[in-house]
């Protein structure tokens, strides 16, 4: 995780920007411009091409 990328928080409808990474700790800015800290454990990428080379198998 870098600053500028894209981020979910697990379990909560919060995304946003990283705008900080201090250890294992994650600032994020959200759209209406307020920051929040989490743990790296609790943020996921938000970002949709990285499903771009996964192949989809249809069963019926």
């Amino acid at each position: 995780m870098k600053i500028g990328d894209q981020v979910s928080v697990v379990d909560e409808d919060l995304s946003g920007v990283v705008t900080s990474v201090k250890g294992n700790i994650v600032v994020l800015k959200d759209e209406y411009g307020f920051t929040h800290q989490y743990p790296k454990e609790k943020l996921v990428p938000k970002n949709a091409s990285i499903y771009d080379n996964i192949k989809v198998v249809k069963k019926g």
